[in-house]
């Protein structure tokens, strides 16, 4: 409120149940977005994912709290017209979570490890194009 005193009145920020009623209400606004429904379909990358061409991969969870499942679901159907398109769908991981471990001082950070995992397969079977560099002097 500091920042946007003008933006919405506090019993309105107060009565606030969902992230899309707060969506509606600040994000979208704040952002320029008319609202929730504006903000979401000008900021999705769904329209993208059609005319990806180098190999991608998806990494999401099923049980992401600012994901709707329908979301998922059109992304698979999407990926399924699109070969680019390498779909990682895991049943828990939260929204940014991906992190395991058996203490909290040794943390195990899926994401990061399984992308590496993914750039090394692409690295592999993608064939290198020859270069001065590679092809030794002659």
């Amino acid at each position: 409120m500091a920042h946007y005193p003008d933006l919405a009145p506090m019993p309105k920020i107060r009565a606030l149940r969902t992230l899309e009623e707060f969506d509606d209400l600040i994000t979208g606004p704040i952002h320029g977005f008319r609202d929730a429904q504006d903000y979401y379909r000008k900021s999705s990358s769904l329209s993208f994912l059609e005319r990806i061409r180098l190999k991608t991969l998806l990494l999401s969870a099923v049980d992401d709290p600012m994901l709707p499942p329908e979301v998922l679901e059109e992304v698979r159907q999407i990926a399924r017209r699109n070969p680019a398109l390498h779909l990682e769908f895991t049943e828990k991981g939260g929204h940014a979570g991906f992190i395991a471990g058996s203490t909290p001082w040794r943390p195990f950070y899926y994401a990061e490890h399984r992308v590496g995992e993914f750039f090394a397969d692409v690295f592999v079977q993608t064939p290198q194009p020859q270069t001065a560099a590679n092809q030794g002097s002659r």
